[in-house]
């Protein structure tokens, strides 16, 4: 029984840690990136999506949406180069 309390209390703090994370800086949906990188208006969201497969981006799942790090990308919307 005791080993359930921990395992509660960790995705407890879990959860906590992952949403001031999100609460502290800029994440961004892959629809949001699209729209702001003016992507394909049909799909704004397959670029993101692309580059998360690639491994150029990555993204945090999140109320059942990824989430992507705004600081990952350029001023353009795609991933900044270095980092992958």
């Amino acid at each position: 029984m005791r080993n359930v309390r921990l395992d509660i209390r960790s995705a407890q703090k879990q959860a906590k840690a992952l949403e001031a994370v999100l609460e502290n800086s800029e994440w961004l949906t892959a629809e949001e990136i699209g729209e702001r990188g003016e992507f394909s208006p049909s799909n704004p969201a397959a670029a993101a999506i692309r580059w998360k497969l690639e491994g150029k981006i990555f993204a945090v799942p999140y109320k059942g949406k990824d989430r992507f790090p705004r600081y990952g990308l350029d001023e353009a919307f795609r991933p900044i180069p270095e980092w992958h």
